[in-house]
């Protein structure tokens, strides 16, 4: 698993074409999907200065896209597995108190951490994890791979298709800096079905 890339300290790009997309958060610059009324920032672990009400609002906004959401058609293919796994931990970017770490993914037992990851990935997270709680240091993941960084945070955040069928693109743009960053989830077909097996 290795680190992200950020456009505008990246010399590299990656062309996803014209595929389709499932967008997890939106704004008013793609009026064709439901908009997350939070202005163009949500609220995240870096965002302490009046968190409150933009928790709130940026919540019940998301409540409502996702209802919204849910009357379109569903995606399809290996994009499901990683639009599942932003939509069951979105919350990590909104929520700032009360911090309930032990629901975060990365504190995730072995059985949850299944449903998104393959065999491989799911037992080096266990491992890094066992590490952590053995040394107290930290080990070989120093970042929150779904986040491309230390804290949760995200804004416009896409997860599409690519011509390789086994790579799955993210991208979204940071809170405050506005930087967009790029994902890809490399995914592989399991007897489970679709599981996301790196993040580059």
């Amino acid at each position: 698993m290795t680190h992200p890339q950020v456009h505008g300290h990246s010399t590299r790009q990656h062309d996803c074409g014209k595929r389709p997309s499932w967008s997890i958060f939106v704004t008013e610059t793609t009026p064709a999907i439901p908009t997350v009324a939070c202005g163009k920032i949500l609220v995240s672990g870096a965002l302490k200065a009046s968190h409150g009400f933009r928790s709130a609002f940026c919540l019940a906004s998301l409540v409502f896209s996702a209802a919204t959401l849910a009357a379109q058609p569903a995606p399809s293919g290996a994009v499901t597995i990683v639009a599942k796994l932003y939509r069951d931990f979105a919350w990590e970017a909104v929520v700032v108190e009360p911090r309930q770490s032990e629901f975060e993914l990365l504190r995730q037992p072995r059985e949850v951490l299944a449903r998104y990851f393959d065999e491989n990935l799911v037992s080096l997270l266990m491992k890094d994890r066992a590490c952590v709680e053995t040394t107290y240091e930290i080990c070989n993941l120093d970042y929150l791979p779904m986040w491309a960084g230390q804290d949760p945070g995200a804004y416009e955040l896409k997860v599409m298709e690519t011509n390789d069928p086994n790579r799955i693109s993210v991208s979204f743009f940071y809170p405050v800096s506005t930087r967009k960053a790029v994902l890809s989830d490399r995914v592989s077909k399991t007897s489970a079905g679709w599981r996301v097996s790196d993040i580059l």
